[in-house]
């Protein structure tokens, strides 16, 4: 007896044909998103910068601790005089740390742009927030001229901490200002000190304000959504129970009223649009919104009555039995 051989099942053809075609598709997948690969020159050797890794740093920081709480602050500002470029001129005194006052003390009084100085705070306030900024001349009658937020390089922060007897050494960098050479500069800091009971912070009161906006735009929405969803709904359940015979010319004039349907709700719904955001921004009365936003709903269920008197099919006369 000679062995025939036995024809392949169709489900064991359509499971190769399966194979192959999903085979086929990872292989295009793969070489679609190498080309964009390339195309969008991504280097993931870039977020690895130092510089890059301390924006997020900071970001991070800023994002995790969020300020919920504020206190008001007493500032006191401390000043030191600096001459710019020390050819230019003489360079002003340096004050004594034992005035008994609090005093700013540079290591230098004069220097060229982006030399580093030595800033030193004595008998400031004890465990005080402070900053440091630096004044160019002008800063404080012309608004055109800003003062510069100086890093401490120490930390690579701008804000900095006194500590338990008022005082503070770091290292801050000269700013390049255009102008600025042969002229006095003052390098000020900043002392701030809490006063006043604490309070929730302006970023704070927004979160709460936002998140009741919200809340209640949901129970509105869904108040006013539940009733036009519960009356569409008998509609909807009619037609999917509803048997409806349609025959080929009749699908193609479905097509065809589709396409005429779309091009004309498109010329008659952007007035309409429009109309709803002049609402949106106050230009029309309450009364109109409200006329709107009820006819709307109510066209929608008349149009859908009229569709289903269209659809319903003809009942057929049954013979009366002889």
């Amino acid at each position: 007896m000679t062995e025939q051989n036995t024809p392949q099942k169709p489900s064991e053809t359509r499971s190769a044909l399966n194979r192959i075609v999903l085979l086929f598709g990872i292989i295009i997948g793969f070489f679609i998103y190498a080309y964009g690969w390339t195309v969008t020159e991504i280097d993931l050797d870039r977020p690895q910068e130092e510089l890059r890794q301390e924006n997020v740093t900071i970001a991070l920081r800023e994002l995790l601790s969020p300020r919920i709480l504020q206190q008001e602050r007493e500032v006191t500002i401390l000043s030191a005089a600096f001459l710019m470029d020390c050819d230019s001129g003489d360079s002003p005194e340096i004050p004594s740390a034992d005035s008994g006052e609090p005093v700013v003390i540079l290591g230098t009084t004069c220097a060229d742009t982006g030399d580093e100085i030595t800033v030193q705070v004595v008998g400031g306030q004890p465990n005080a927030d402070a900053r440091i900024r630096w004044m160019p001349p002008g800063a404080e009658d012309d608004e055109e001229v800003r003062p510069r937020p100086r890093e401490i390089l120490e930390t690579g922060r701008e804000e900095l901490v006194l500590n338990g007897r008022g005082g503070f050494t770091g290292t801050i960098e000269v700013p390049r200002i255009r102008g600025g050479d042969g002229e006095i500069h003052e390098v000020q800091v900043q002392v701030a000190v809490p006063a006043g009971p604490i309070l929730l912070s302006e970023t704070a009161l927004l979160v709460i304000d936002r998140m009741a906006q919200t809340i209640f735009m949901a129970l509105v929405a869904t108040t006013i959504a539940i009733p036009i969803a519960a009356v569409i709904s008998f509609f909807a359940a009619r037609n999917l129970m509803q048997r409806i015979r349609l025959s080929l010319g009749s699908m193609l004039l479905a097509f065809i009223t589709l396409a005429v349907g779309l091009v004309l709700g498109d010329r008659l719904l952007k007035p309409l649009g429009q109309l709803g955001f002049e609402i949106g921004r106050g230009a029309v009365g309450a009364d109109a919104g409200a006329l709107v936003a009820f006819s709307v709903p109510i066209a929608v269920v008349l149009a859908g009555m009229l569709t289903q008197r269209q659809i319903k099919p003809p009942r057929k006369n049954k013979k009366k039995e002889k």
